[in-house]
């Protein structure tokens, strides 16, 4: 098994979507130094949640909010389960652990809504359609948890913000624009 080391990490993150699931629960297993199931010093935490019906949910979930994960060296298996058994439907998407917790301001309400963004992927610049304002900050978070901010600015076919000085790799983007959270993953070649 392939066991991931998340002893220097202090947040794990997913969005999910179900139409149907409460509660939806996020159980994650340590299978210990000896990196076998039942080898015993396995250590296993699960938290329960409510997510809203027919929508994204995101989670920035604290590390220690699975207290009973009491080691994070060997992290072997992440578990989603959740009500109704058996017929329950869930879209996962953006699961990562990271060190940075993710702040935006703003007065975004709980909805976060997944925009297109082109070209993706993109070289030199990233462009979304259908925002409100003429300028709008955005955060963008790489997959180590480093966070910085872009600023996305009106032109004639939409918002465009300059990313050719990003490193390659895969960022996640989300802008606050009005009351509207909005994400969107992107490819940086």
């Amino acid at each position: 098994a392939n066991l991931f080391i998340a002893s220097s990490m202090f947040y794990f993150h997913l969005d999910a979507w179900t139409p149907n699931m409460t509660p939806f629960r996020i159980k994650l297993f340590d299978f210990g130094a000896n990196g076998v199931y039942a080898g015993g010093d396995d250590k296993e935490s699960e938290l329960s949640f409510t997510p809203t019906l027919s929508g994204w949910n995101s989670y920035e979930i604290p590390l220690t909010d699975f207290t009973a994960l009491t080691t994070k060296s060997h992290i072997a298996q992440l578990v989603l389960s959740g009500l109704p058994a058996g017929s329950g439907n869930i879209f996962i998407d953006n699961v990562y652990f990271h060190n940075v917790s993710v702040i935006i301001t703003g007065e975004a309400n709980s909805t976060v809504e997944t925009k297109a963004a082109y070209p993706n992927p993109a070289e030199n610049y990233v462009e979304v359609t259908g925002l409100q304002n003429k300028k709008v900050q955005a955060q963008i978070l790489d997959l180590t948890g480093r966070t910085n901010s872009i600023v996305f600015e009106q032109n004639e076919s939409g918002h465009r913000a300059n990313v050719q000085n990003l490193p390659n790799g895969i960022y996640l983007i989300k802008i606050v624009d009005g009351s509207k959270l909005y994400q969107f993953k992107i490819s940086k070649k």
